[in-house]
């Protein structure tokens, strides 16, 4: 079974970004991802609020050492990023949904047996089943497909913490034009789509 963490930068809701991008880490053996996390923040000596390793508050050489160091390891990068402009009829929750499974799916489409580690966005449960719902039916011509969905509250995943700096590189590719962090991740993209 492969393993897989997903972060989003931007929000769904319009106004705010011009974009929502959904990011997906996978990778078999999470330890090595999660090694990745413990060294930089060990021999950067970052300090981030909440105890969290996330890019937004990280100097952009933090960044830079961190994707490299994750470009070196066997994983596979799955993007799909969204011009909510041309998405105005559809409200802000429901678009999130449909962009994480379309996500999902393409990361089940390589890896049929895959653990799913979402950052807790939620915690409604209505909110939760409504998600894991829409990543399902995205599913479910799939066959022999096994998808466990496991929502965690990041601080506590490393890999979670991990894929925030992915999302965040590929936010800034769409938000701002800025592509060299994303750059950096190139020979990991397994899928990087635009719905626009």
């Amino acid at each position: 079974m492969n393993f897989a963490f997903l972060d989003e930068a931007g929000d769904p809701a319009q106004g705010g970004s011009r974009y929502l991008v959904i990011a997906i880490l996978a990778a078999s053996q999470p330890r090595k991802v999660a090694l990745q996390v413990r060294r930089a923040r060990r021999a950067l000596k970052v300090r981030s609020p909440g105890g969290e390793f996330k890019a937004r508050y990280a100097r952009p050489k933090v960044i830079e050492r961190f994707l490299s160091g994750l470009a070196a390891e066997e994983l596979a990068v799955y993007v799909v990023a969204v011009d909510k402009a041309t998405y105005r009829e559809t409200e802000g929750e429901e678009l999130y949904r449909q962009v994480i499974a379309r996500a999902v799916r393409h990361c089940v489409e390589r890896t049929p047996r895959l653990h799913l580690t979402l950052d807790r966005r939620y915690t409604n449960r209505k909110q939760q089943t409504a998600l894991e719902t829409a990543i399902r039916e995205s599913l479910a011509d799939i066959t022999g497909h096994v998808v466990v969905i496991e929502p965690m509250d990041s601080t506590a995943k490393p890999e979670l913490q991990a894929v925030d700096f992915v999302a965040w590189a590929f936010g800034q590719k769409y938000e701002r034009g800025d592509e060299h962090f994303a750059r950096l991740l190139a020979e990991r993209v397994v899928v990087e789509e635009v719905l626009n």
